[in-house]
């Protein structure tokens, strides 16, 4: 008896419903070792009122788990949307992941000179607050994006539900701006420079390596 060879695919692999497993795990932990994260980010977010940076009490753990998944949802985020057909592998994946830390790593580099720059340490500790908050959030979104994309492919639906959460980031992390810079002269040459290093160029420079690696 033949037996047809399986189709590679999101949905055939078992490395990709293990992976989400795993990230839907890091996700429970945090949420079990502090429940209100997420609905103090969200809160904190929107609110016109700015928190000392002391009164944000993330361990150690908890850090290291939302960096983890906030990593992998982006790597498979990424893959879903330069994937066509073809092998969908896990190697691939990881070197997906790789280049999306070196980009987390040059972001950080570079939000660190132009801190240097601009005296803008006050400032800038309270931006990376909100920024993880927009992300914690972003990330949860693009998980459920991810899982849509796996089973159904990269169908209308989900492009209308990528937009929509693009739009939610970026209007997020420009109302958060608002108040951080309260668009003084300096606002006129920090903000479009944070906009191109920090958001921009990581993006456009994450899809490219997506690209490369999925097609080689």
């Amino acid at each position: 008896m033949n037996v047809l060879p399986l189709i590679s695919s999101p949905i055939s692999e078992p490395w990709t419903g293990w992976v989400m497993l795993g990230l839907l795990l890091c996700m429970m932990i945090v949420v079990a070792h502090q429940p209100s994260l997420f609905t103090d980010g969200l809160h904190d977010m929107f609110s016109s009122m700015d928190r000392s940076y002391s009164e944000v009490n993330i361990d150690i753990l908890t850090s290291l788990l939302l960096h983890l998944f906030r990593w992998g949802v982006v790597t498979m985020t990424v893959y879903l949307l330069c994937y066509r057909m073809g092998e969908f592998s896990f190697v691939t994946y990881a070197l997906i992941g790789a280049a999306v830390a070196g980009v987390e790593i040059l972001k950080t580099v570079l939000l660190l000179m132009m801190n240097y720059a601009f005296s803008l340490s006050k400032s800038v500790q309270s931006l990376l607050r909100q920024y993880n908050n927009i992300w914690l959030v972003w990330s949860v979104m693009l998980y459920v994006l991810c899982l849509m994309m796996i089973h159904w492919g990269v169908t209308p639906a989900c492009v209308v539900g990528l937009v929509a959460s693009v739009v939610f980031y970026v209007g997020a992390l420009l109302w958060r701006i608002h108040y951080l810079v309260q668009w003084k002269i300096l606002a006129l040459l920090y903000v479009p420079l944070y906009l191109v290093l920090l958001e921009i160029m990581p993006v456009a420079a994450t899809l490219w390596a997506g690209r490369h690696f999925v097609m080689g």
